[in-house]
């Protein structure tokens, strides 16, 4: 928990790639702390495609208010990360 914390603490964009349970459960984590400090949240971008169908099965299996899905973004290749995080304007960077 502690080095979870620290990471959401300290970064600026919360990027997420493919990993194991401890990605998910900093994936986890950043998602709800995104969705209760919505409107002054860091962005939440999940790396790659594989994304897409993890979200298609919690979609299915867990019980989630639709503006949960507004905190993250599913960018598929690295230079679209690149370009997102370059592009974010500064009325984006609400914890700053």
């Amino acid at each position: 928990f502690d080095r979870t914390k620290a990471l959401l603490d300290m970064g600026d964009v919360h990027v997420t790639a493919m990993g194991g349970t401890g990605t998910f459960s900093e994936f986890a984590m950043a998602w709800e702390v995104a969705y209760l400090h919505y409107g002054h949240n860091k962005p939440l971008v999940l790396y790659g495609s594989h994304w897409r169908k993890f979200l298609d099965a919690v979609d299915k299996h867990v019980l989630l208010r639709k503006d949960e899905y507004r905190v993250y973004k599913v960018i598929d290749k690295k230079e679209g990360v690149i370009e997102y995080i370059r592009d974010l304007s500064s009325a984006e960077k609400t914890w700053l």
